[in-house]
């Protein structure tokens, strides 16, 4: 199973779970997180999503084992719209409670620019990161 759907008190919680590869998304994961997150949009019982790797990494970015496809550059346009469109709020948070270099250097790249981009969009703020200390 390439990713975990735990729904607990209203926090659904989606695991990456491809340790072996660091978390790299393939297509198959982007697919299975599109559509739990669709999911999450239509169910009254989810108040916020909580996005998370397994293993020592939260996300190493594509899985780059194969050449790009235009289907994947349609998958990550599509999961990242579907993130920006959840009417719960979205929180990143790092494996083991702290940010890897991988996730630094990729996701939150990422992260920031959909936060930013969303913070236009509404007028209360939907979007945050764990890292230790914070």
């Amino acid at each position: 199973m390439t990713l975990i759907s735990d729904l607990h008190d209203g926090v659904l919680t989606l695991t990456l779970n491809r340790p072996d590869k660091l978390n790299a998304i393939n297509n198959d994961l982007a697919l299975r997180l599109l559509d739990a997150l669709r999911a999450a949009a239509a169910d009254p019982g989810v108040r916020v999503v909580r996005l998370r790797g397994n293993g020592r990494a939260f996300c190493a970015g594509r899985d780059v084992s194969e050449p790009p496809t235009e289907r994947d550059l349609e998958l990550v346009q599509a999961v990242a719209q579907a993130i920006v469109r959840l009417p719960q709020p979205v929180v990143a948070d790092g494996t083991a409670g702290r940010w890897g270099p991988v996730s630094n250097g990729c996701w939150m790249r990422i992260w920031w620019w959909l936060a930013a981009v969303h913070a236009f969009a509404c007028r209360r703020p939907r979007w945050g990161c764990s890292s230790p200390g914070a």
